[in-house]
């Protein structure tokens, strides 16, 4: 049975737009943004589409706002591993762990694909600018976060470490293959990068 629209609370509304946000980001990843259906994500969370309507403006806002649930899902398991060891050595484990999670669900770093090429040309300008700085904003709060003493401008450690996702992301290797190539560059470069505070 489907949940009525007219029924809602709050709570409501927030429990279904994370349950269609963790829906799109599995269907994405199977099926890629343009074969994600509407109709399928609320046939699958059991809402109506007028539903989905009401909590989404389109289905592109619901692919936008998965995007920064994913990232925020991403981040909260490299805040534990830094929270664990707040220093370097927790710096390059969670920025390991984010490329593991790229190279596994890869629809959240394929930025060139013609399929998210095609998400994004739908997009505002403002969006489209919101998820590039969101990725750097958030380098830059972790070297700040554990303090660390970079020897390269933040703007250039960003820039390394997208340029390494990007471009072993872009392989066509294995993730298991991509995974261990990320982790031995980042080993190799991580003393000409940053050192303990």
């Amino acid at each position: 049975m489907k949940i009525r629209q007219k029924a809602f609370t709050e709570e409501d509304r927030i429990r279904i737009k994370e349950l269609l946000c963790i829906l799109c980001e599995e269907s994405w990843a199977r099926n890629g943004y343009q074969k994600t259906s509407v109709k399928s994500l609320t046939t699958k969370a059991n809402v109506s589409i007028g539903t989905f309507y009401s909590i989404f403006e389109s289905k592109e806002i619901l692919f936008y706002e998965t995007i920064f649930s994913s990232r925020k899902r991403v981040r909260r398991e490299v805040e534990r591993m830094i929270t664990k060891e707040p220093n370097r050595d927790g710096y390059v484990k969670g920025i390991k762990h984010i490329f593991y999670e790229y190279a596994y669900n890869n629809f959240l770093m394929d930025l060139t694909s013609p399929d998210f090429m095609m998400l994004m040309n739908k997009l505002s300008e403002e969006q489209r600018k919101e998820i590039a700085d969101d990725n750097r904003n958030y380098s830059d709060y972790l070297v700040d976060r554990l303090d660390l003493k970079l020897l390269v401008d933040k703007e250039f450690l960003f820039s390394v470490l997208s340029a390494m996702i990007l471009t072993i992301n872009a392989d066509e290797k294995n993730e298991a293959e991509q995974i261990k190539v990320f982790n031995f560059i980042l080993d190799s470069i991580i003393d000409d990068l940053c050192e303990e505070s």
